[in-house]
């Protein structure tokens, strides 16, 4: 049976990784894994022979809003490249050798590590797999200094992805840049509303709506100059 090590990336990423006695680490930021999430992995594990290993979540906003993310069940590289289809670094667990093989975390970035993460162990051709089942409960809040610090590292660890990653970003179909660039903003637009700052937020989703005139990213833009509140609303009944 393969053994799993649990690790708190905020507690130098790096090095703890490294330490990790397992065959698979587990990453728990500022959240919660459901009791059952590291039975499940061991279950999946007797079956699969994967190196990155995701699961569906429940995000908690300011315990007032909950909502499901559900991470693709087939991401491959080039889907990845696009939007983030993996979760975030609760969600997931690796094989360490994987992990160590690809370069790991790199804590050079800003933010978005565990995106970039993701997306280079997947170039490397990392085996994937997806438990269809919420094992994760992903805290956020409405600190709005935190966040406001989190949307300028985001800004520019979104900037340094697209520097690294210019060459396949440019090989993809005008499709596939379209739909890269809309969920790139719709990702700012939700930095910038949890900080309330509804103009912003607007801006963003309004421009995503521009590139892929998805009729749910309008309603988003003008709810979200309402306030949080009514787009919360919104997102949870739509998410």
């Amino acid at each position: 049976m393969p053994k799993i090590s649990v690790v708190i990336p905020s507690h130098n990423r790096l090095s703890s990784s490294k330490q990790a006695t397992g065959d698979f680490v587990a990453f728990l930021d500022d959240d919660l894994f459901l009791p059952n999430k590291i039975s499940c992995l061991k279950s999946v594990l007797k079956n699969e022979d994967r190196d990155l290993i995701t699961s569906f979540a429940t995000v908690d906003i300011a315990g007032r809003y909950q909502y499901t993310i559900r991470p693709n069940k087939a991401a491959t590289y080039e889907k990845q490249l696009i939007r983030n289809l993996v979760g975030t670094t609760s969600m997931v667990t690796v094989r360490k050798s994987a992990f160590l093989d690809s370069g790991m975390f790199n804590e050079s970035m800003p933010a978005r590590q565990d995106y970039e993460a993701w997306l280079r162990m997947l170039k490397n051709h990392a085996s994937y797999y997806c438990i269809p089942k919420k094992l994760v409960t992903i805290n956020s809040n409405f600190q709005k200094k935190s966040v406001s610090r989190s949307i300028e590292n985001n800004l520019k660890g979104i900037e340094l992805i697209e520097q690294e990653y210019r060459e396949d970003i440019d090989n993809l179909n005008w499709l596939e840049k379209r739909t890269r660039a809309a969920a790139l903003d719709e990702f700012v637009a939700h930095k910038y509303l949890i900080t309330g700052d509804n103009f912003k937020a607007a801006k963003y989703f309004f421009s995503s709506y521009k590139r892929n005139k998805n009729i749910k990213i309008m309603m988003a833009t003008l709810l979200s100059l309402f306030g949080r509140n009514c787009f919360l609303v919104y997102f949870k009944l739509y998410k």
